[in-house]
């Protein structure tokens, strides 16, 4: 059975008081959903909302507040709202604590899995963040969530989707309140259909926004679905999604047109590519192959020089250089993720492709696959940036592609979350992989 959605109230005022929003999204499931109405909870006290605040370690924004000031989420039983399970603070704070300790004790995930932010840059792209504070969820470990540590474009308190499955992650809303705004101008301009569903052991209810076409979804298969055209959310809901890798092959070419279009100079400063034999003569120096991925990237040119916003090293310095100054060996405390289920790599294991001038290096750990890290005797603590060369320029192409990236001189830097670009290996990709998002310059 459907219920029609025609009884169409004037719209609410733009200026209109939150207050008044959640005024009439009371009066709308009353209305065309009372069932689900009466799993609405009474509202939160200051002193629970303090609670969590004091759980999360963070201030959370006044429009989440008053949101569960209205109602402490929903006892779901008879179908969600929002279009999802409204968790009650409590669960909130669970489900919050349960991905933090994932985005601790398993951040090596934050290398090997691939979210991609929409749009490029306004969320981290972690598979597990503790600045995450999921409020819907789906039942299978995905959620609507507020971000309260946002990439180098993003809001903090914007209102994205994250979760196990969600390898594309959308910004909904720059806020709770904007969020909210949306949704009542979808149920209120009758943007929805509301339904009750055949077999279940009880009453079940389901309400979704349509599409601009005025279709509803037919299996989401992504949190963005359920929400079309909120945000970065595409229009039309989409099956199943690729993940959207962009292997080496096409990331340079890509970069190549990019400068091409918008910085000839850099392109044409760079030199072109080694042929096979210069390529050998450095395996040869190395003692060991290298790459595939390295050697195309060789390929393209024989030296990146600063593009990068670091020194990179030519192919003929390539095994010149004498290993006993990339550093010590990686120990506990030295890495960032330190996984103690492989063995410590050491300098024997670390091709450079980078370097500052200081000490510190850019370059692959040959002995874990090729991840890409910092390492150096002045680099402390290292961090892991991607799990591969390719994940580390297609992040770096999306950024430029977005003009995200900073002019400087020969370079094309990337810039932290506060817009502010530093010196040194550690600073040069923050927000990749496990880098810190937001530079750090007090750190040893």
């Amino acid at each position: 059975m459907s219920i029609s959605v025609t009884s169409l109230p004037s719209p609410l005022a733009e200026d209109a008081p939150l207050s008044a929003v959640l005024e009439r999204l009371d009066a709308w499931y009353a209305q065309y959903a009372p069932a689900i109405a009466a799993t609405l909870r009474p509202g939160a006290t200051e002193a629970e909302l303090d609670a969590l605040e004091a759980q999360l370690g963070q201030e959370l924004p006044s429009d989440f507040r008053a949101l569960y000031r209205w109602h402490d989420g929903q006892n779901w039983s008879v179908g969600g709202v929002f279009g999802l399970d409204w968790m009650p603070l409590a669960e909130v704070g669970s489900q919050w604590q349960m991905w933090a300790d994932i985005a601790r004790e398993n951040s090596d995930m934050n290398l090997s899995i691939h979210p991609l932010s929409y749009p490029t840059g306004a969320i981290r792209e972690q598979y597990a963040s503790a600045v995450w504070v999921p409020f819907l969820h789906d039942g299978g470990g995905n959620n609507v969530a507020l971000d309260l540590g946002p990439d180098v474009v993003g809001q903090a308190g914007q209102v994205v989707t994250t979760g196990r499955d969600e390898n594309h992650r959308y910004v909904l809303a720059s806020s709770v309140e904007g969020f909210l705004r949306e949704y009542l101008r979808r149920l209120e301009s009758g943007q929805v259909v509301v339904q009750a569903l055949d077999g279940f052991e009880g009453e079940m209810w389901d309400v979704t926004l349509t599409d601009a076409a005025g279709q509803a979804h037919d299996g989401y298969y992504q949190l963005g679905n359920l929400f079309p055209g909120f945000g970065a959310a595409p229009a039309t809901p989409s099956k199943n999604p690729q993940s959207g890798g962009m292997p080496l092959s096409e990331a340079l070419p890509r970069l190549e047109a990019f400068l091409a279009a918008h910085h000839p100079d850099l392109l044409t400063a760079l030199p072109p590519g080694a042929s096979e034999a210069e390529l050998n003569a450095a395996e040869a120096r190395l003692g060991k192959p290298l790459p595939p991925e390295v050697r195309l990237w060789y390929a393209h040119h024989r030296d990146w020089g600063e593009l990068f916003g670091l020194r990179s090293i030519p192919l003929d310095e390539l095994g010149t250089a004498d290993p006993a100054t990339f550093g010590p060996p990686d120990a506990r405390g030295t890495v960032e993720p330190f996984s103690p289920y492989s063995d410590p790599s050491s300098a024997a294991n670390w091709l450079p492709l980078w370097e500052d001038g200081m000490g510190g290096y850019v370059g692959l750990n040959l002995a874990n696959y090729g991840d890409v890290r910092t390492f150096g005797a002045s680099v402390s603590p290292r961090h892991l940036l991607n799990e591969r060369l390719d994940g580390l320029l297609h992040r770096y192409v999306r950024f430029a592609e977005a003009g995200l990236l900073i002019r400087d001189g020969f370079s094309l830097r990337v810039p932290d979350v506060q817009g502010q670009t530093g010196t040194g290996a550690a600073a040069a990709f923050p927000g990749f992989g496990v880098a810190p998002a937001q530079l750090d310059f007090s750190a040893p």
